[in-house]
């Protein structure tokens, strides 16, 4: 009779942490567990036996409950760090809930899931860390494996990582297309300033510093032909020159010839 009336303060004990809440009733639980067998016909036994597997059962749907809520408010959160450690909270209430009832099946697969999205999330930030690092090195071939993480991270272009480190591997795109104008390599030049505008650099394509060196770039290409037509111009004025002023000397020699 001690013991049950302890065992029942026990599951009276009012805690705002539901996971110390489940293990508490799990450590009763598996305290009637080793007492059925030394007491099978105990009505007072049975009856806590009840009363903890009725308490186990709503604080598992508390748990199931609350970590949806945490998992619904992590989906709007766009900072990846952030969302992890809902995530891992959100886990810790179902990896709790399982313990209370390891047969329902549901909370099983739904912690499964949880370790599957904070197992993406972990990749997330190392691919993170990895661009940052290609894009701080003097490499095209790094700056290319930059963007092309980039690329495959455009999911969580609103994570507060993901602009600066664009913004940044942007701006080496376009001092090489800088660059390559300034040693008059015109195709470099554009093939450069065109993947500065391709994805995932798009939503950085109508930046100042590129509409300008695209005009630099097209008037770049246009100077020869300009300079082409100037001389055309040139070479036709001059014979137009030389045809006026021929005219007036035939003329002038026509006078010297006596006239039959």
């Amino acid at each position: 009779q001690e013991l049950s009336e302890a065992m029942r303060a026990q599951l009276g004990t009012t805690t705002n942490n539901p996971i110390e809440a489940g293990k508490t009733i799990v450590d009763l639980i598996r305290i009637i567990r080793d007492l059925r067998p030394k007491l099978p016909d105990s009505q007072r036994l049975a009856e806590l036996e009840q009363e903890t597997s009725a308490n186990a059962q709503n604080l598992k749907s508390h748990m199931v409950e609350v970590s949806r809520r945490i998992m619904a408010q992590g989906t709007f959160t766009l900072s990846v760090p952030e969302r992890k450690r809902a995530l891992a909270e959100a886990l810790q209430l179902l990896e709790s809930a399982h313990e209370l009832a390891p047969g329902d099946a549901r909370v099983a697969e739904g912690a499964r899931s949880v370790r599957v999205e904070l197992a993406r999330l972990d990749q997330v930030e190392v691919d993170f860390s990895e661009a940052r690092r290609l894009a701080t090195l003097d490499s095209e071939s790094s700056w290319r494996q930059a963007r092309d993480i980039l690329l495959g991270l455009r999911q969580h272009e609103h994570d507060a990582a993901y602009l600066p480190l664009l913004t940044a591997l942007h701006r080496h795109y376009l001092e090489q297309a800088q660059t390559a104008l300034k040693q008059n390599r015109l195709g470099q030049a554009q093939d450069w300033l065109q993947q500065a505008q391709e994805e995932p650099f798009d939503p950085l394509a109508d930046s100042e510093e590129g509409a300008i060196l695209e005009q630099e770039i097209a008037g770049a290409r246009r100077r020869p032909w300009l300079r082409l037509a100037a001389a055309v111009a040139g070479v036709a004025l001059l014979l137009a020159v030389i045809g006026a002023s021929a005219r007036p000397l035939s003329q002038f020699a026509a006078s010297l010839v006596p006239e039959a």
